[in-house]
């Protein structure tokens, strides 16, 4: 997958941007608050339709205008895609492609692929698991974009039900209808987030063997409520244990006033040599573990793909050691990758790609 070329129009801080990108290498360099990382924002809002950092969409249009654009023309499996998404203060986003608008997001997502590393990814194994739940759905929704409609309707039945759980009547049978749908779509969403984790948990815990030079031993092990996972594997099971436990923990659901069974709850427990990263990790280890599962799922992408995401390293290589930049740029051989830098020396890592900088929002070749 190749993105040859992006336009912005006052997408943050950017007022007009135009750019011919390099098949495989472009390096994007200037000093901090200049707009590398909206930049590659863009990019990756047109993936998922998901921003880095803005809880709001309007967020991203840039102060004082009404409407933003990012328009980017596509390479994929030998056939050309313009994309356009329209974005405004005010009004809900507009996607088209190829002059055909998408009337349903699901329809859209799928068609580009991203992989990110930025900084704020460390909070990856710092933070509690919603921020794990998060890495999972984005990168679940690009590979397989029917998660995204189970991961949807159940997100939608659970909002429901917690409406009901406030209530200060809450009819019983109601409830239980709710119950038996969660359970079915909850079943659902764990058997696709399973197979996916151990996937990239393999690839991972090769990827990070070689950057610590088998030093250090990385394990990633899916974590869900104890009920279901013996059961995995088998999605009526699974579906039978989630229904059990709502009636089991019903008294207490209404007393919390929340739904406390279910996939909304999982996590992704990684270890390096047995211990948690979350609790005992250096922040050196901590970079490298996160490392090791962003580039795990670019090669399940390409496994099931055929062909590469557009990989975006945000300001990561300056934070690593001389040996772990060159295993980063040895991973990267393949496919387009876009990196930002706020070392002039970046040059270096262009290798026969591009050399970019930016400036106040201006971007020069």
């Amino acid at each position: 997958m190749v993105l040859s070329q992006l336009k912005l129009q006052n997408f943050r801080n950017i007022s007009s941007l135009s750019m011919r990108a390099d098949p495989k290498v472009n390096v994007i360099f200037g000093d901090n608050a200049q707009g590398k990382t909206n930049l590659l924002e863009s990019v990756f809002f047109l993936s998922c339709v998901k921003s880095l950092h803005a809880k709001k969409e309007a967020e991203l249009v840039k102060f004082c205008e009404s409407d933003a654009m990012i328009l980017a023309n596509i390479l994929s499996h030998r056939r050309d895609f313009e994309i356009r998404i329209n974005l405004s203060a005010t009004k809900k986003r507009q996607i088209f492609v190829n002059s055909i608008k998408q009337n349903k997001l699901l329809d859209y997502v799928g068609l580009v692929q991203t992989v990110l590393f930025s900084p704020s990814d460390l909070n990856l194994m710092r933070s509690g698991p919603s921020a794990r739940r998060r890495f999972v759905n984005i990168a679940l929704s690009q590979l397989k974009p029917k998660y995204l409609q189970v991961l949807s309707q159940y997100q939608k039945v659970l909002d429901e039900k917690n409406k009901l759980l406030k209530q200060a009547e809450i009819p019983d049978m109601l409830l239980d209808v709710y119950n038996e749908r969660l359970a079915v779509l909850g079943a659902s969403v764990i058997s696709y987030r399973a197979a996916f984790l151990e996937n990239l948990a393999t690839h991972a815990k090769t990827i990070h063997g070689e950057m610590s030079q088998t030093k250090e031993d990385f394990t990633a092990v899916y974590q869900t409520d104890r009920y279901a996972e013996p059961l995995i594997g088998d999605e009526k099971a699974v579906s039978e244990a989630i229904y059990r436990h709502f009636c089991e923990r019903k008294i207490v659901e209404i007393d919390s006033r929340i739904c406390l069974v279910g996939p909304h709850r999982d996590d992704l427990d990684c270890l390096i040599n047995g211990s948690s990263v979350r609790q005992f990790a250096s922040q050196g280890q901590t970079r490298t573990a996160v490392l090791a599962l962003k580039l795990a799922e670019r090669n399940l992408f390409f496994e099931a793909m055929g062909e590469y995401p557009i990989l975006l390293l945000d300001d990561v290589l300056s934070e690593l050691d001389s040996k772990r930049q060159d295993f980063v740029l040895n991973q990267i051989t393949n496919g387009q990758v876009f990196i930002t830098s706020c070392d002039p020396s970046a040059e270096k890592l262009s290798r026969s790609g591009k050399i970019f900088t930016m400036k106040q929002g201006i971007l020069s070749e």
